[in-house]
């Protein structure tokens, strides 16, 4: 019986000290920024946006990613519709900025959708993170109840943190190991430990980009086994996410992996990945576009530098869908079909597996024809527009040049240049931007180098768009800024009035007009902006639509002098397209 005791209090007296050592640095305070996957928005009491805090524990280096400032309210909203989205850079929207990423677009066609009704489309896209991350935050997600989750992830799983062939926390790909991890990551005690070994590592890196820096196996041939881990992770760990999402009564939406096939050449020596990268453009000329395709597939999956996802992806996504546990949406189908040369080309992408603006317009659309009978959705009978407006103005534009050619100019797109070589043709572009005769540009190579926020540059640019009358720009500066800053509401009656005055000048910038009541309409649930929005509806002939959101408006303020001359407006123009139809 003695030893029992003495065997158990042996055992036990260390973990009850670790706890207490825990439980002193949680009282303290030590690590809380970086405990919340959600984190308080300062100044809005009620809201909560994505902790880019939290992901430092992805990396093994003082990296923190950027991520979408998308605040949502903590306590959700009776009747809203929820959806999360989550994946890496392409949902973050790389290389522009967040709202200009296929998540706001969403957004957009679904505030048109269900005008009326709350809708949050939050962007949970990170940098770099992969299947783990997916694995890691499936709980979090849970707990804020959305409606549903869309899901375009897996170009990360061999050199993304935690993946089968990065130097991002290389364990092994023993997968229950780097799920402990993860686990054991949420301990400030652990966290603190990895800080002092951090301290006295070696530091890694020569100024290169974290892409370059996260490669670890250079070469992962088709079906090795670090090529094999790469599948084993995904699959485990999507699986765990899919159920737990079904478990919960969340349908997910799982987008295919698509990526630049036609304009993107091999990015290892792979000799037959470059014969049927050749073979490509042979079978393209002869204009057999199907076998093109196939060929330029198969250059892909014998490159074995694998940053573009390998299709042993797509088909676990697909099986996964058969199984009941997700909706496909076929972006790579899209990619194809949406390319000039009816192969995924650089129509579609940005560079190697990003999409462009208009591609990731395109890839909201897939999911909105998804999520649009969700029974969660209320569907007011309001048209939209078959796409959403251009938002892309040139600031943003240059900012994603500029993004991409930064990744361009080095290892492994370019494998002749030394990082000071790299820095050297990058320090050259800026320069040429810097002393550009366009205050556009100027104002990006500033955000570019960190003078200032993309806030405070829309903010400059915008006076500058309005004094010159140029009217697209400040239309689409003022949507930007509106993200920057959701909760200025002088800005966006600004916004607003700007809008509609020149939507009723000017029948071009009605669908811009447009889009900015959506949003306010959705921000506030104002009946002065839904009257607003029926009002330009008449202005355009859409009676139908203009009743509608007159009974909505009603409904919030029965009382409403500005809704009743509106009403009075659609009675008269019913009774004139009545006297005026023929007999």
């Amino acid at each position: 019986m003695k030893r029992l005791v003495f065997t158990i209090l042996a055992v036990g007296i260390p973990f009850v000290l670790f706890g207490a050592l825990e439980g002193a640095l949680r009282w303290a305070g030590v690590g809380q920024a970086e405990r919340p996957v959600f984190a308080a928005v300062p100044g809005q009491v009620g809201y909560q946006t994505l902790n880019a805090a939290y992901f430092r524990r992805y990396f093994n280096e003082t990296f923190e990613p950027v991520v979408a400032f998308d605040p949502f309210r903590t306590e959700k909203p009776a009747g809203a519709f929820r959806v999360m989205v989550l994946g890496g850079s392409s949902v973050a929207g790389f290389p522009y900025r967040f709202y200009l990423g296929f998540p706001a677009h969403l957004q957009a066609r679904l505030e048109a959708e269900a005008v009326g009704q709350p809708v949050e489309v939050i962007n949970l896209g990170v940098t770099a993170a992969n299947s783990y991350a997916l694995w890691d935050l499936k709980e979090a997600v849970v707990a804020q109840q959305p409606d549903a989750v869309v899901l375009y992830s897996g170009h990360n799983e061999y050199y993304g943190a935690f993946g089968a062939g990065s130097t991002v926390n290389a364990l092994g790909n023993r997968i229950w190991v780097k799920r402990l991890v993860l686990r054991l990551k949420r301990l400030v005690l652990y966290r603190q430990l990895e800080r002092l070994l951090a301290t006295l590592a070696p530091r890694r890196g020569d100024g290169r980009s974290l892409m370059t820096r996260m490669i670890r196996d250079a070469q992962i041939s088709l079906g090795s086994p670090t090529y094999q881990a790469g599948l084993d992770q995904f699959e485990a760990n999507l699986r765990d996410v899919l159920q737990t999402f079904r478990q919960a009564g969340i349908p997910v939406y799982l987008g295919t992996l698509a990526s630049n096939l036609k304009d993107q050449p091999p990015l290892g020596e792979n000799e037959h990945a470059w014969a049927d990268y050749t073979q490509g453009f042979t079978l393209l000329e002869q204009g057999d576009t199907l076998r093109a395709r196939g060929a330029f597939l198969l250059a892909k999956e014998q490159d074995d530098i694998r940053f573009r996802a390998p299709e042993a992806l797509n088909e676990i996504l697909r099986a996964f869908a058969r199984d009941g546990l997700g909706t496909l949406v076929d972006v790579q189908a899209l990619a194809a079909a949406s390319s000039a040369s009816r192969v995924e080309d650089e129509t579609f992408f940005a560079d190697h597996l990003h999409p462009n603006y208009d591609a990731y317009d395109a890839i909201a659309g897939a999911f909105f024809e998804a999520l649009k009978e969700h029974p969660a959705l209320a569907r007011r009978g309001v048209a939209r527009a078959p796409r959403t407006v251009p938002l892309a103005d040139p600031f943003e534009r240059l900012y994603g040049r500029l993004q991409v050619y930064s990744i361009n100019v080095g290892y492994p797109f370019n494998k002749s240049n030394s990082p000071e070589q790299e820095e050297v043709l990058l320090q050259h572009m800026l320069g040429r931007v810097r002393s550009s005769r366009n205050y556009l540009d100027r104002l990006a190579y500033r955000t570019i180098v960190n003078e200032i926020t993309a806030e405070d540059a829309i903010a400059e640019a915008l006076p500058t768009a309005l004094d010159r009358a140029d009217t697209l720009y400040a239309l689409q500066l003022y949507r930007s800024l509106l993200y920057w800053r959701p909760f200025d509401a002088a800005l966006l009656r600004e916004a607003v009035d700007f809008s509609v005055e020149n939507a009723r000048a000017n029948p071009r910038y009605v669908s811009l007009a447009e889009a900015v009541l959506f949003h306010a309409v959705n921000r506030t649930q104002d009946a002065g902006y839904l009257n607003l929005l029926a009002s330009l509806k008449l202005s355009r002939g859409s009676l139908d639509e203009a009743a509608t959101l007159l009974a909505l408006a009603e409904a919030r303020d029965p009382g409403s002098e500005d809704v009743r001359r509106t009403k009075v407006r659609l009675v008269a123009m019913r009774q004139d397209s009545l006297s005026a139809a023929p007999r």
